[in-house]
């Protein structure tokens, strides 16, 4: 168990870098996959170092969840993030891409060969996510919250300002003043590595509004399906994605799903007819967007979470989601 710097620090990096030259060559690895920025960074120059000083090559695969470069970033971010990636890809054997996004913008502007780049989307337990009625008291947590006739919107993350939980409460905060009756359930919680703490800013934006009981939050938990069987519409308002897991389970659970139209949201979701997508970082659309699913009859929300699950069940099921990993593999 390596610890990865999670900010960026030369010397830091540096050692890293030497320090996994000295693994990879001491354990005699036949290939070595990394997956996403600090690790894959410090790890992919790393086994180039080491096919530099021996002769047995070591195949260099990077697993990308979502290239780093996106469009809410700055001009200049931007460029410096893509030059960074494409350096790094000129020292990449092959590449497990969840976007097909991403496949498409590395091959059309000639950074990685076509043949070395391969599509593996995502894939989740969909047995797991299934929805469930029970009226069995299966969570440790305020059940008060739940025993109404409200409906729930929710929302799995980790509790960081890139996932857009500010415009969620912006949102929220704005239909509960047009009366609607609706809470808000966010599924996740703050994690020990984070590099920007958020969490103090939200509790400050619950505490301090009207509306602070009909807000909470349950903590890390294992089982978020358990949650999900309880709410109704699920809001993914992130700024930037690979291919959004918690999306997959919300859809899988038939939830109503909203999300940010984003890289990664947008390739699973057909707008208006399996879930709704938005203009990321525009609030008022968000607001509208959930406004109009509360508005939806039972016969509507049927239709379009019937056609969600069954999305996920043809395409991004977990069992076949590992076989075509370990297909390339084998490849």
């Amino acid at each position: 168990n390596i610890s990865i710097p999670r900010s960026f620090n030369i010397f830091l990096f540096i050692f890293k870098i030497f320090y996994f030259f000295y693994f990879i060559r001491k354990y005699d690895f036949d290939f070595v996959n990394s997956t996403n920025r600090n690790s894959s960074f410090i790890i992919r120059i790393s086994v180039f170092l080491v096919n530099l000083f021996q002769k047995k090559k070591v195949i260099n695969i990077y697993t990308a969840r979502g290239f780093y470069f996106h469009d809410n970033q700055s001009a200049f971010t931007y460029s410096l993030t893509v030059y960074v990636e494409r350096f790094l890809l000129k020292i990449t054997d092959y590449v497990l891409s969840q976007s097909q996004q991403d496949i498409d913008f590395v091959v059309n502007n000639r950074f990685f060969l076509k043949d070395r780049i391969f599509y593996i989307g995502n894939g989740i337990d969909v047995v797991k996510y299934q929805k469930i009625t029970t009226n069995q008291n299966v969570l440790d947590f305020d059940n008060i919250f739940f025993n109404t006739n409200s409906k729930i919107i929710c929302i799995c993350t980790r509790i960081v300002s890139g996932k857009g939980l500010n415009d969620l409460m912006s949102a929220f905060l704005q239909l509960k003043d047009k009366g609607y009756d609706i809470k808000l359930l966010i599924i996740g919680d703050e994690i020990s590595q984070v590099m920007h703490p958020y969490k103090k800013e939200l509790l400050s934006l619950i505490n301090n509004s009207i509306y602070n009981k009909d807000i909470k939050i349950t903590g890390i938990t294992a089982n978020p399906n358990l949650y999900f069987n309880l709410c109704d519409i699920f809001v993914h308002p992130s700024y930037r994605e690979g291919m959004p897991r918690s999306l997959l389970e919300a859809m899988s659970s038939e939830l109503v799903v909203i999300a940010s139209s984003i890289r990664g949201s947008k390739e699973i979701i057909d707008n208006g007819i399996d879930g709704f997508l938005y203009k990321v970082k525009d609030v008022d659309k968000l607001s509208k967007s959930i406004e109009h699913v509360l508005k939806l009859n039972t016969e509507q929300i049927e239709l379009i979470t019937q056609k969600a699950k069954n999305k996920v069940n043809d395409k991004y099921n977990q069992s076949n989601y590992i076989k075509n990993i370990l297909g390339i593999y084998d490849q």
